[in-house]
């Protein structure tokens, strides 16, 4: 089961390219693949793993993965060249609420 997003997410991978993120398990692989133990990172690890296990919807992993994508400063808005500011603002209005997955700890 893949659990597909409502929208794409877009992230930079380095030197101009970016990747699309479509649905869940590609969330959990970038996760998994990307360096490092940041916060930001293992909430969306906890959110795609409970999404995948039927406790939390698409949405939520998808919301979670677009926060670490912010903190890292790689996430591209549809995937144009604009980004997301900092704030938690998109520059389409667009806001990225917090997000908590029960029994994460996270």
């Amino acid at each position: 089961m893949t659990m597909q997003f409502a929208r794409p997410v877009f992230v930079l991978v380095g030197l101009g390219y970016r990747r699309e993120i479509r649905n869940v398990l590609e969330a959990l692989e970038f996760l998994n693949d990307w360096p490092g133990d940041a916060r930001e990172k293992n909430a969306a690890l906890a959110a795609c793993r409970a999404a995948l296990d039927g406790k939390t919807s698409a949405d939520t992993a998808r919301f979670a993965f677009i926060a670490f994508a912010l903190k890292l400063d790689i996430l591209l808005e549809d995937g144009g060249p604009g980004g997301w500011k900092a704030d938690g603002a998109g520059t389409a209005g667009t806001t990225i609420p917090r997000v908590s997955v029960p029994g994460s700890g996270v």
